[in-house]
C-alpha cells in the first residue's frame, strides 16, 4: 500500500480522537518519493512569539508497505507533533517524553520505533525494547496473578492469547526502569511468574501504570 493525502487525513483524525483527545489541529498532508524516510513532521518557528506553526506531515510513497506499518509511521510523527505543538520539553528528539508516549501506544498493540527507516538493519535492531525501559504485563486469571516483562512488538500476540484463556479477568500494563526488571527475560509468548497480591503491591512501587483508554495521552 502507498499512502495518499486522503488516507493520511482519515488516519490522523481517527488517531487524534482516540489517543490525543482531538487536541492536534489538522496539519498539511503531503506525499513524497523520498528514499531516506518513511515519515516526516516539520514546522516553522516564530522566535519572537515563541510559537510553532505551519505544521506539515509528509509520508513517502517510494516503498510499498502494509497499512499497519504506515499507521505506525503516522503515530510516530504524531508524537513529534504533540510534543512540539504543546511545547513539551524533552531530553532529545526521541527522549524521555517521546519514549513515554511511544510506550503507551505500543502497549495498545502498535509497533512504533525510534527510527522507522526502511532497512534490514533497522528491522534487526528494533527487536530490543527502549534502553533502560521495560514493559510489564500483569495478568489476572481466576484467583491467580501473573506478571512478565513483555517485548513491545508482541503485545498483540499476548492480548490475543489471553482472550482465549478460560476465566481470564483483566490485564494491566506498567512501565519501569528499575534494575530488577532489567534482569528478567523479555518474553514473546503468553507466560509469566505467579505472584500474590502482597508481592504485586511491592512491584507497583517500582512501576508506572499505563492507562489505556480514549484520550490516553493526556
Amino acid at each position: 500500500m502507498k499512502p495518499d493525502t486522503g488516507w493520511m487525513k482519515s488516519q490522523f483524525v481517527a488517531f487524534n480522537r482516540r489517543y490525543f483527545q482531538t487536541r492536534l489541529p489538522l496539519p498539511q498532508f503531503r506525499v513524497s518519493n523520498a528514499r531516506t524516510f518513511l515519515g516526516n513532521m516539520r514546522w516553522r518557528e516564530d522566535r519572537i512569539r515563541h510559537k510553532y506553526y505551519d505544521f506539515k506531515l509528509t509520508m513517502s510513497v517510494y516503498y510499498d508497505l502494509e497499512e499497519k506499518e504506515l499507521q505506525n509511521v503516522m503515530l510516530h510523527e504524531m508524537i513529534h507533533y504533540y510534543i512540539a505543538y504543546h511545547h513539551l520539553k524533552d531530553t532529545s528528539p526521541h527522549g524521555r517524553v517521546f519514549c513515554g508516549i511511544m510506550d503507551k501506544l505500543n502497549a495498545c498493540g502498535w509497533d512504533i520505533r525510534i527510527s522507522h527507516r526502511h532497512s534490514a538493519a533497522n528491522e534487526a535492531s528494533s527487536e530490543a525494547p527502549s534502553p533502560g525501559r521495560r514493559l510489564i504485563g500483569v495478568f489476572f486469571v481466576r484467583n491467580e496473578i501473573f506478571y512478565a516483562v513483555i517485548n513491545p512488538r508482541y503485545v498483540g500476540k499476548i492480548i490475543n492469547g489471553l482472550s482465549r484463556v478460560a476465566d481470564f479477568k483483566k490485564l494491566e500494563w506498567y512501565i519501569s526502569i528499575d534494575d530488577d526488571f532489567k534482569k528478567m527475560p523479555i518474553i514473546r509468548s503468553l507466560r509469566g511468574y505467579k505472584i500474590n497480591e502482597e508481592r504485586l503491591e511491592e512491584l507497583k512501587k517500582k512501576m508506572t501504570p499505563v492507562v489505556l483508554k480514549e484520550g490516553m495521552i493526556i
